[in-house]
Protein backbone atom coordinates (compact mmCIF):
# COMPACT_ATOMS: atom_id res chain seq x y z
CA UNK A 1 0.00 0.00 0.00
CA UNK A 2 2.07 2.55 -0.87
CA UNK A 3 1.99 6.34 -0.64
CA UNK A 4 4.61 8.39 -2.49
CA UNK A 5 6.32 11.64 -1.62
CA UNK A 6 5.07 13.61 1.17
CA UNK A 7 7.51 16.47 -0.53
CA UNK A 8 8.00 18.68 2.90
CA UNK A 9 11.37 17.51 4.55
CA UNK A 10 10.59 19.35 7.78
CA UNK A 11 9.09 18.31 10.73
CA UNK A 12 5.24 19.44 9.88
CA UNK A 13 3.11 17.76 12.71
CA UNK A 14 3.95 20.72 14.96
CA UNK A 15 1.91 23.22 12.32
CA UNK A 16 -1.22 20.98 12.80
CA UNK A 17 -3.85 22.25 15.18
CA UNK A 18 -6.38 19.81 15.14
CA UNK A 19 -7.24 16.05 13.94
CA UNK A 20 -11.09 16.77 14.52
CA UNK A 21 -12.35 15.09 11.63
CA UNK A 22 -10.15 11.45 12.96
CA UNK A 23 -13.32 11.43 15.32
CA UNK A 24 -15.54 9.79 12.13
CA UNK A 25 -13.48 6.63 12.25
CA UNK A 26 -13.82 6.72 16.21
CA UNK A 27 -15.88 3.56 17.16
CA UNK A 28 -18.72 5.58 18.81
CA UNK A 29 -19.27 7.28 15.38
CA UNK A 30 -18.83 4.47 12.88
CA UNK A 31 -21.09 2.46 15.09
CA UNK A 32 -23.92 5.24 14.34
CA UNK A 33 -22.96 4.70 10.62
CA UNK A 34 -23.41 1.26 11.16
CA UNK A 35 -26.91 1.44 12.53
CA UNK A 36 -28.16 4.11 10.29
CA UNK A 37 -27.46 1.44 7.13
CA UNK A 38 -28.00 -1.73 8.79
CA UNK A 39 -30.48 -2.91 6.50
CA UNK A 40 -27.38 -3.05 4.45
CA UNK A 41 -26.43 -6.32 5.81
CA UNK A 42 -25.50 -9.01 3.34
CA UNK A 43 -25.14 -12.57 4.61
CA UNK A 44 -26.03 -13.92 0.88
CA UNK A 45 -24.02 -17.10 1.73
CA UNK A 46 -26.49 -17.71 4.46
CA UNK A 47 -26.08 -20.87 6.62
CA UNK A 48 -23.83 -23.17 5.12
CA UNK A 49 -24.55 -26.57 7.56
CA UNK A 50 -27.85 -27.54 6.39
CA UNK A 51 -26.43 -30.73 5.33
CA UNK A 52 -24.76 -31.74 8.79
CA UNK A 53 -27.48 -34.01 10.00
CA UNK A 54 -27.33 -35.53 6.43
CA UNK A 55 -23.43 -36.27 6.50
CA UNK A 56 -24.06 -37.50 9.79
CA UNK A 57 -26.26 -40.38 8.81
CA UNK A 58 -24.79 -40.78 5.37
CA UNK A 59 -21.08 -41.62 7.23
CA UNK A 60 -22.41 -43.53 10.24
CA UNK A 61 -22.22 -47.07 10.85
CA UNK A 62 -25.44 -48.28 9.37
CA UNK A 63 -25.35 -51.74 8.92
CA UNK A 64 -22.75 -55.05 9.20
CA UNK A 65 -20.37 -53.46 7.03
CA UNK A 66 -19.36 -50.70 9.73
CA UNK A 67 -18.26 -53.93 11.56
CA UNK A 68 -16.35 -55.54 8.46
CA UNK A 69 -12.63 -54.58 9.58
CA UNK A 70 -12.92 -56.83 13.10
CA UNK A 71 -10.75 -59.13 13.17
CA UNK A 72 -11.69 -62.83 13.77
CA UNK A 73 -9.52 -64.60 17.16
CA UNK A 74 -7.36 -66.63 14.88
CA UNK A 75 -6.17 -63.20 13.26
CA UNK A 76 -6.33 -64.52 9.60
CA UNK A 77 -9.78 -63.58 8.73
CA UNK A 78 -12.19 -60.28 9.26
CA UNK A 79 -15.89 -60.46 9.56
CA UNK A 80 -16.31 -58.93 6.65
CA UNK A 81 -14.53 -62.17 4.91
CA UNK A 82 -17.04 -64.53 6.97
CA UNK A 83 -20.34 -62.04 6.21
CA UNK A 84 -19.13 -61.79 2.46
CA UNK A 85 -20.09 -65.62 2.00
CA UNK A 86 -23.71 -66.16 1.31
CA UNK A 87 -25.62 -68.48 3.67
CA UNK A 88 -28.78 -68.49 5.47
CA UNK A 89 -26.72 -67.82 8.83
CA UNK A 90 -24.71 -64.51 7.40
CA UNK A 91 -28.13 -63.06 5.84
CA UNK A 92 -29.91 -63.77 9.50
CA UNK A 93 -26.91 -61.93 11.01
CA UNK A 94 -26.95 -58.80 8.65
CA UNK A 95 -30.73 -58.46 9.15
CA UNK A 96 -30.75 -58.59 13.08
CA UNK A 97 -27.66 -55.94 12.78
CA UNK A 98 -29.14 -53.93 10.27
CA UNK A 99 -31.88 -53.74 12.39
CA UNK A 100 -30.25 -52.79 15.35
CA UNK A 101 -29.05 -49.79 13.56
CA UNK A 102 -32.34 -48.98 12.00
CA UNK A 103 -32.53 -44.79 12.36
CA UNK A 104 -35.49 -44.27 14.57
CA UNK A 105 -38.95 -42.24 12.87
CA UNK A 106 -37.61 -39.80 15.76
CA UNK A 107 -34.19 -39.23 14.54
CA UNK A 108 -35.53 -38.73 10.79
CA UNK A 109 -38.01 -36.23 12.28
CA UNK A 110 -35.12 -34.07 13.79
CA UNK A 111 -33.29 -34.39 10.66
CA UNK A 112 -36.18 -33.23 8.82
CA UNK A 113 -37.03 -30.24 11.89
CA UNK A 114 -32.90 -29.25 11.18
CA UNK A 115 -33.04 -29.30 7.11
CA UNK A 116 -36.36 -27.39 7.06
CA UNK A 117 -35.40 -24.80 10.24
CA UNK A 118 -32.22 -23.67 8.06
CA UNK A 119 -33.63 -23.29 4.89
CA UNK A 120 -36.61 -21.01 5.82
CA UNK A 121 -33.32 -19.40 7.87
CA UNK A 122 -31.57 -18.84 5.03
CA UNK A 123 -34.51 -16.78 3.09
CA UNK A 124 -35.12 -14.80 6.14
CA UNK A 125 -31.50 -13.66 6.21
CA UNK A 126 -31.71 -13.23 2.25
CA UNK A 127 -34.60 -11.10 2.56
CA UNK A 128 -33.93 -7.51 1.82
CA UNK A 129 -33.89 -6.13 4.64
CA UNK A 130 -32.80 -9.18 6.50
CA UNK A 131 -35.78 -10.45 8.91
CA UNK A 132 -32.72 -11.26 11.20
CA UNK A 133 -30.67 -9.64 14.00
CA UNK A 134 -26.87 -10.17 11.91
CA UNK A 135 -25.16 -10.80 16.17
CA UNK A 136 -27.75 -13.43 16.99
CA UNK A 137 -27.41 -15.90 13.96
CA UNK A 138 -24.69 -17.25 15.95
CA UNK A 139 -26.83 -18.10 18.78
CA UNK A 140 -29.58 -19.35 16.67
CA UNK A 141 -27.08 -21.89 15.15
CA UNK A 142 -26.06 -22.67 18.41
CA UNK A 143 -29.63 -23.57 19.79
CA UNK A 144 -30.10 -25.85 16.54
CA UNK A 145 -26.84 -27.73 17.44
CA UNK A 146 -28.04 -28.27 20.29
CA UNK A 147 -31.15 -29.92 19.08
CA UNK A 148 -28.75 -32.03 16.14
CA UNK A 149 -26.85 -33.42 19.41
CA UNK A 150 -30.02 -34.29 21.62
CA UNK A 151 -31.78 -36.04 18.28
CA UNK A 152 -28.07 -38.10 17.54
CA UNK A 153 -27.41 -38.62 20.80
CA UNK A 154 -30.93 -40.12 21.58
CA UNK A 155 -29.92 -42.58 18.43
CA UNK A 156 -26.57 -43.55 19.77
CA UNK A 157 -28.30 -44.50 22.64
CA UNK A 158 -30.86 -46.71 21.16
CA UNK A 159 -28.04 -48.61 18.96
CA UNK A 160 -26.18 -48.91 21.59
CA UNK A 161 -28.66 -50.80 24.01
CA UNK A 162 -30.36 -52.73 20.65
CA UNK A 163 -26.69 -53.74 19.86
CA UNK A 164 -26.29 -54.80 23.57
CA UNK A 165 -29.59 -57.11 23.28
CA UNK A 166 -28.37 -58.63 20.33
CA UNK A 167 -25.00 -59.60 20.96
CA UNK A 168 -26.59 -61.85 24.38
CA UNK A 169 -28.95 -63.21 21.93
CA UNK A 170 -28.95 -66.78 21.51
CA UNK A 171 -30.22 -67.33 18.49
CA UNK A 172 -28.02 -64.29 17.14
CA UNK A 173 -24.64 -66.04 19.18
CA UNK A 174 -25.50 -69.41 17.58
CA UNK A 175 -25.54 -68.04 13.94
CA UNK A 176 -22.52 -66.04 14.78
CA UNK A 177 -20.68 -69.34 15.91
CA UNK A 178 -21.84 -71.55 13.18
CA UNK A 179 -21.05 -68.50 10.12
CA UNK A 180 -17.42 -67.93 12.57
CA UNK A 181 -16.89 -71.73 12.80
CA UNK A 182 -15.51 -69.93 16.57
CA UNK A 183 -17.21 -72.83 18.82
CA UNK A 184 -16.17 -71.20 22.38
CA UNK A 185 -18.34 -68.45 23.99
CA UNK A 186 -14.83 -66.14 24.60
CA UNK A 187 -14.36 -66.14 21.00
CA UNK A 188 -17.92 -65.11 20.06
CA UNK A 189 -17.44 -62.78 23.26
CA UNK A 190 -13.92 -60.98 22.31
CA UNK A 191 -16.13 -60.52 18.75
CA UNK A 192 -19.21 -58.75 19.79
CA UNK A 193 -17.47 -56.63 22.84
CA UNK A 194 -15.11 -55.10 19.38
CA UNK A 195 -18.16 -54.62 18.00
CA UNK A 196 -19.92 -52.78 20.54
CA UNK A 197 -16.59 -50.70 21.01
CA UNK A 198 -16.16 -50.19 17.42
CA UNK A 199 -19.72 -48.15 17.28
CA UNK A 200 -18.74 -46.68 20.10
CA UNK A 201 -15.65 -45.04 18.73
CA UNK A 202 -17.74 -44.31 15.68
CA UNK A 203 -20.15 -42.71 17.81
CA UNK A 204 -17.83 -39.99 19.70
CA UNK A 205 -16.18 -39.48 15.70
CA UNK A 206 -19.84 -38.53 14.61
CA UNK A 207 -20.21 -36.37 17.21
CA UNK A 208 -16.94 -34.23 17.42
CA UNK A 209 -17.85 -33.69 13.72
CA UNK A 210 -21.45 -32.61 14.35
CA UNK A 211 -19.98 -30.53 16.92
CA UNK A 212 -16.93 -28.81 14.69
CA UNK A 213 -19.06 -28.37 11.91
CA UNK A 214 -21.38 -25.89 13.47
CA UNK A 215 -19.17 -24.44 15.88
CA UNK A 216 -16.59 -23.70 12.81
CA UNK A 217 -19.70 -22.00 11.19
CA UNK A 218 -20.74 -20.81 14.43
CA UNK A 219 -17.24 -18.96 14.56
CA UNK A 220 -17.46 -17.79 10.62
CA UNK A 221 -20.63 -15.85 11.71
CA UNK A 222 -18.62 -13.76 14.14
CA UNK A 223 -16.51 -12.98 11.75
CA UNK A 224 -18.68 -12.10 8.97
CA UNK A 225 -20.74 -9.81 11.46
CA UNK A 226 -16.94 -8.06 12.19
CA UNK A 227 -16.73 -7.20 8.48
CA UNK A 228 -19.82 -6.43 8.50
CA UNK A 229 -19.09 -3.95 11.04
CA UNK A 230 -15.89 -2.60 9.17
CA UNK A 231 -17.52 -2.75 5.82
CA UNK A 232 -20.91 -1.04 6.52
CA UNK A 233 -19.92 2.11 8.38
CA UNK A 234 -16.84 3.07 6.28
CA UNK A 235 -18.70 2.53 3.27
CA UNK A 236 -21.43 4.92 4.80
CA UNK A 237 -18.94 7.17 6.18
CA UNK A 238 -17.68 7.79 2.35
CA UNK A 239 -21.08 7.42 1.19
CA UNK A 240 -22.52 10.42 3.23
CA UNK A 241 -18.68 12.81 3.02
CA UNK A 242 -18.76 15.77 1.02
CA UNK A 243 -15.51 15.20 0.04
CA UNK A 244 -16.06 11.61 -1.43
CA UNK A 245 -18.82 12.33 -3.88
CA UNK A 246 -16.61 10.51 -6.65
CA UNK A 247 -16.82 7.49 -4.66
CA UNK A 248 -20.51 7.91 -3.77
CA UNK A 249 -20.92 7.89 -7.59
CA UNK A 250 -18.79 4.40 -7.65
CA UNK A 251 -20.60 2.57 -4.87
CA UNK A 252 -23.90 3.58 -6.29
CA UNK A 253 -22.70 2.08 -9.95
CA UNK A 254 -21.67 -1.38 -7.95
CA UNK A 255 -24.35 -0.92 -6.00
CA UNK A 256 -27.20 -0.74 -9.23
CA UNK A 257 -24.69 -3.98 -10.95
CA UNK A 258 -25.80 -5.65 -7.97
CA UNK A 259 -28.97 -5.20 -8.37
CA UNK A 260 -29.78 -5.91 -11.44
CA UNK A 261 -27.75 -9.04 -11.06
CA UNK A 262 -29.92 -9.98 -8.65
CA UNK A 263 -33.21 -9.36 -10.44
CA UNK A 264 -32.69 -9.37 -13.84
CA UNK A 265 -34.18 -6.21 -14.18
CA UNK A 266 -33.61 -2.63 -14.57
CA UNK A 267 -34.14 -0.75 -10.94
CA UNK A 268 -32.69 2.48 -9.29
CA UNK A 269 -30.92 2.80 -6.25
CA UNK A 270 -32.74 4.21 -3.30
CA UNK A 271 -33.33 4.59 0.40
CA UNK A 272 -35.53 1.91 1.73
CA UNK A 273 -38.27 3.10 4.06
CA UNK A 274 -37.03 1.36 6.64
CA UNK A 275 -33.54 2.28 6.35
CA UNK A 276 -30.79 2.61 4.27
CA UNK A 277 -29.70 -0.39 2.21
CA UNK A 278 -27.83 1.35 -0.73
CA UNK A 279 -24.57 -0.31 0.32
CA UNK A 280 -26.06 -4.18 0.23
CA UNK A 281 -24.27 -6.10 -1.76
CA UNK A 282 -21.18 -3.54 -2.41
CA UNK A 283 -18.06 -4.95 -1.54
CA UNK A 284 -15.04 -2.26 -1.18
CA UNK A 285 -12.68 -4.93 -3.08
CA UNK A 286 -14.94 -4.59 -6.12
CA UNK A 287 -14.74 -0.57 -6.33
CA UNK A 288 -12.18 0.83 -8.89
CA UNK A 289 -11.35 3.65 -7.03
CA UNK A 290 -11.56 4.83 -3.25
CA UNK A 291 -11.41 8.88 -1.67
CA UNK A 292 -10.12 9.68 1.39
CA UNK A 293 -12.04 12.57 3.70
CA UNK A 294 -9.93 15.02 2.17
CA UNK A 295 -11.27 13.94 -1.81
CA UNK A 296 -7.69 12.42 -2.78
CA UNK A 297 -8.06 9.39 -4.50
CA UNK A 298 -6.92 6.17 -3.89
CA UNK A 299 -6.18 3.79 -6.53
CA UNK A 300 -7.83 0.40 -5.85
CA UNK A 301 -6.44 -2.92 -7.58
CA UNK A 302 -6.23 -6.86 -6.11
CA UNK A 303 -5.73 -5.74 -2.60
CA UNK A 304 -2.86 -3.03 -3.38
CA UNK A 305 -4.10 0.73 -2.71
CA UNK A 306 -2.20 3.63 -3.80
CA UNK A 307 -2.75 6.94 -3.61
CA UNK A 308 -0.11 10.19 -4.02
CA UNK A 309 0.21 13.01 -1.80
CA UNK A 310 -0.15 16.72 -3.21
CA UNK A 311 2.74 18.46 -4.20
CA UNK A 312 5.16 20.71 -1.56
CA UNK A 313 3.11 23.77 -3.18
CA UNK A 314 -0.52 22.87 -1.74
CA UNK A 315 0.00 25.05 1.57
CA UNK A 316 -3.74 24.59 2.15
CA UNK A 317 -3.21 20.58 2.41
CA UNK A 318 0.46 20.71 4.65
CA UNK A 319 -0.22 24.00 6.90
CA UNK A 320 -3.77 23.87 7.30
CA UNK A 321 -5.59 23.48 10.96
CA UNK A 322 -5.97 20.27 9.62
CA UNK A 323 -4.04 16.92 9.69
CA UNK A 324 -4.78 16.14 6.46
CA UNK A 325 -1.94 13.83 6.75
CA UNK A 326 -3.38 11.79 9.38
CA UNK A 327 -7.01 11.69 7.88
CA UNK A 328 -5.93 10.08 4.01
CA UNK A 329 -3.90 7.98 6.27
CA UNK A 330 -6.55 6.47 8.16
CA UNK A 331 -8.76 6.96 5.34
CA UNK A 332 -6.91 4.63 3.48
CA UNK A 333 -6.41 1.88 6.10
CA UNK A 334 -10.08 1.93 6.46
CA UNK A 335 -10.82 1.09 3.12
CA UNK A 336 -7.87 -2.00 3.66
CA UNK A 337 -10.22 -3.12 7.02
CA UNK A 338 -13.10 -2.68 4.98
CA UNK A 339 -12.20 -5.28 2.48
CA UNK A 340 -11.61 -7.78 5.11
CA UNK A 341 -7.97 -7.74 5.22
CA UNK A 342 -6.75 -8.58 9.38
CA UNK A 343 -3.25 -7.71 7.98
CA UNK A 344 -1.59 -4.77 6.48
CA UNK A 345 1.65 -3.60 4.66
CA UNK A 346 1.39 0.33 4.54
CA UNK A 347 4.37 1.63 2.38
CA UNK A 348 5.30 5.13 2.27
CA UNK A 349 8.54 6.84 0.60
CA UNK A 350 10.75 10.05 0.79
CA UNK A 351 13.93 11.18 -0.10
CA UNK A 352 14.49 12.91 3.17
CA UNK A 353 14.89 10.37 5.96
CA UNK A 354 13.31 12.22 8.45
CA UNK A 355 10.35 13.22 6.78
CA UNK A 356 9.29 9.74 6.06
CA UNK A 357 9.79 7.97 9.23
CA UNK A 358 6.80 10.88 10.61
CA UNK A 359 4.91 9.08 7.76
CA UNK A 360 5.44 5.80 9.53
CA UNK A 361 4.72 6.61 12.70
CA UNK A 362 1.69 8.47 11.45
CA UNK A 363 0.61 5.09 8.86
CA UNK A 364 1.18 2.93 12.15
CA UNK A 365 -1.16 4.86 14.36
CA UNK A 366 -4.06 5.15 11.19
CA UNK A 367 -3.77 1.12 11.13
CA UNK A 368 -4.08 0.95 15.02
CA UNK A 369 -7.13 3.46 14.37
CA UNK A 370 -8.69 1.76 11.33
CA UNK A 371 -8.87 -1.67 13.62
CA UNK A 372 -5.91 -3.84 12.59
CA UNK A 373 -4.88 -5.44 16.02
CA UNK A 374 -1.13 -4.50 16.88
CA UNK A 375 -1.33 -7.47 19.36
CA UNK A 376 0.18 -10.14 16.67
CA UNK A 377 2.97 -8.14 15.48
CA UNK A 378 2.33 -9.79 11.87
CA UNK A 379 -0.73 -7.70 11.31
CA UNK A 380 0.77 -4.55 10.84
CA UNK A 381 3.92 -3.80 8.90
CA UNK A 382 5.11 -0.20 7.99
CA UNK A 383 7.83 -0.19 5.41
CA UNK A 384 9.47 3.25 5.03
CA UNK A 385 11.47 3.39 1.80
CA UNK A 386 11.98 0.12 0.59
CA UNK A 387 12.56 -1.40 4.17
CA UNK A 388 10.11 -2.47 6.39
CA UNK A 389 11.09 -0.97 9.95
CA UNK A 390 10.81 -2.30 13.65
CA UNK A 391 8.12 -0.47 15.38
CA UNK A 392 10.48 -0.05 18.16
CA UNK A 393 12.98 2.01 15.91
CA UNK A 394 10.18 3.87 14.44
CA UNK A 395 9.22 5.73 18.06
CA UNK A 396 12.75 5.16 19.74
CA UNK A 397 12.35 9.24 19.98
CA UNK A 398 9.03 9.34 21.45
CA UNK A 399 8.14 6.06 22.69
CA UNK A 400 4.94 6.99 24.95
CA UNK A 401 3.36 8.26 21.31
CA UNK A 402 3.48 4.41 20.28
CA UNK A 403 2.16 3.76 23.80
CA UNK A 404 -1.25 6.06 23.60
CA UNK A 405 -2.15 4.78 20.19
CA UNK A 406 -1.90 1.13 21.43
CA UNK A 407 -3.72 1.70 24.54
CA UNK A 408 -6.25 4.02 22.42
CA UNK A 409 -6.45 1.00 19.93
CA UNK A 410 -6.85 -1.32 22.83
CA UNK A 411 -10.02 0.29 24.30
CA UNK A 412 -11.51 0.91 20.78
CA UNK A 413 -11.64 -3.06 20.34
CA UNK A 414 -13.19 -3.05 23.85
CA UNK A 415 -15.64 -0.28 23.01
CA UNK A 416 -16.62 -2.41 19.50
CA UNK A 417 -16.93 -5.80 21.20
CA UNK A 418 -19.07 -4.14 23.51
CA UNK A 419 -21.48 -2.84 21.04
CA UNK A 420 -21.61 -6.53 19.49
CA UNK A 421 -22.61 -8.23 22.80
CA UNK A 422 -24.95 -5.31 23.80
CA UNK A 423 -26.90 -5.66 19.66
CA UNK A 424 -28.45 -8.55 20.63
CA UNK A 425 -30.25 -10.52 23.61
CA UNK A 426 -31.11 -13.94 24.47
CA UNK A 427 -34.58 -12.80 23.12
CA UNK A 428 -33.44 -11.89 19.85
CA UNK A 429 -32.60 -15.24 19.54
CA UNK A 430 -36.40 -16.67 20.81
CA UNK A 431 -37.81 -13.71 17.92
CA UNK A 432 -35.65 -15.27 15.49
CA UNK A 433 -36.74 -18.81 16.13
CA UNK A 434 -40.31 -18.05 17.08
CA UNK A 435 -40.09 -15.90 12.89
CA UNK A 436 -38.49 -19.08 11.27
CA UNK A 437 -41.12 -21.34 12.96
CA UNK A 438 -44.17 -19.37 11.69
CA UNK A 439 -42.47 -19.37 8.23
CA UNK A 440 -42.81 -23.05 7.91
CA UNK A 441 -46.65 -23.40 9.89
CA UNK A 442 -47.32 -20.97 6.97
CA UNK A 443 -45.47 -23.29 4.20
CA UNK A 444 -43.98 -19.83 2.90
CA UNK A 445 -40.70 -20.34 3.10
CA UNK A 446 -40.55 -23.61 1.27
CA UNK A 447 -40.51 -23.87 -2.44
CA UNK A 448 -43.40 -26.70 -3.97
CA UNK A 449 -40.16 -28.17 -6.05
CA UNK A 450 -38.34 -28.47 -2.91
CA UNK A 451 -40.41 -30.43 -1.26
CA UNK A 452 -41.47 -32.32 -4.05
CA UNK A 453 -37.80 -33.61 -4.32
CA UNK A 454 -37.68 -34.68 -1.01
CA UNK A 455 -34.64 -32.14 -0.17
CA UNK A 456 -36.34 -29.88 2.67
CA UNK A 457 -39.50 -31.46 4.09
CA UNK A 458 -42.35 -30.07 5.17
CA UNK A 459 -43.72 -30.58 8.15
CA UNK A 460 -46.51 -33.30 8.65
Amino acid sequence: MPISDFPIPIPFAKYMETAENLNLFSTKEMEKKYQEYRNSIDLKDGFKSGNVFDDYLKDRIKDVDGFAAIKMPDGKKTLGDIISIESDKTTAIKNAVNKALAVDEKTKQARNNFKADLATANKLIKKDPPVANLSALGGYLQDRKAAVKTAVEAQHKLEIEKLEVLINDTAFKNNLRAATGEKTDSAIKKITDEALTTLKNSQKAELEKIEKTITDEVTNLHKSAQEQRDRIPYLGTMYDHPMSQAMRAEIDRVALLNKKEDSGLQVEVNVSPTGKTILKGVDVKHLQFLQTITGRHIRNNNGVMEMQLPPFYDIGYYYGRHDNISYDLTSLAAGMRACGYTKITMTVTHYNADTAQEMGRKAYEACLRAGFDHTDAANITINVNGEDVKLKELFKNDPARKQAAEEAAIQAKSEREKYIDDSYTPNDIKIFKDKVFAERQNGISLEKSEVEAGEVPRLA
